[in-house]
């Protein structure tokens, strides 16, 4: 469980990535996930994580050795990083994607439903609103976290 004062004040001061105390403990974070991407990559992964985490209070960024989990009451999307890009994997729950920019494409891995590619320049906020989708979706259906 995130230990909400730090949590807080992490997101807060922008110093320090938003991660789960227990991927702490594991000595998984987004640091060491991004420790062997170019700059503009990791700009890229901080910029989004930070609107990511703005969609509720209950949003968490889980960083495990290869991917970065998005959740709530349960997860609602997976980060890739990859060297020029971050694929971004939504799980919507059954719902349909309201993409009226056609960034998403439908794609079925890790239990997601589509994928999202993000590259530097692209509209952030754009892809914030698709995840909060998953986020909303992820909300409504009933079970537990399944990390």
């Amino acid at each position: 469980m995130i230990d909400e004062r730090n949590w807080r004040s992490r997101l807060e001061s922008n110093s320090a990535p938003v991660v789960a105390t227990k991927m702490e403990k594991e000595n998984f974070s987004a640091g060491r996930v991004l420790e062997e991407e170019p700059e503009p990559t990791k700009a890229l992964y901080y910029d989004l994580e930070k609107k990511i985490a703005s969609l509720g209070h209950d949003v968490r960024v889980e960083p495990r050795k290869w991917f970065v989990y998005l959740a709530a009451k349960k997860n609602f999307g997976v980060i890739k990083i990859q060297k020029s890009k971050l694929v971004v994997y939504l799980m919507l729950y059954g719902a349909s994607l309201d993409d009226h920019e056609k960034r998403a494409r439908p794609y079925h891995w890790n239990n997601s439903d589509y994928q999202v590619n993000v590259r530097p320049g692209d509209d952030l906020d754009y892809i914030a609103k698709l995840a909060n989708q998953g986020y909303t979706n992820s909300s409504r259906t009933p079970g537990k976290l399944w990390s």
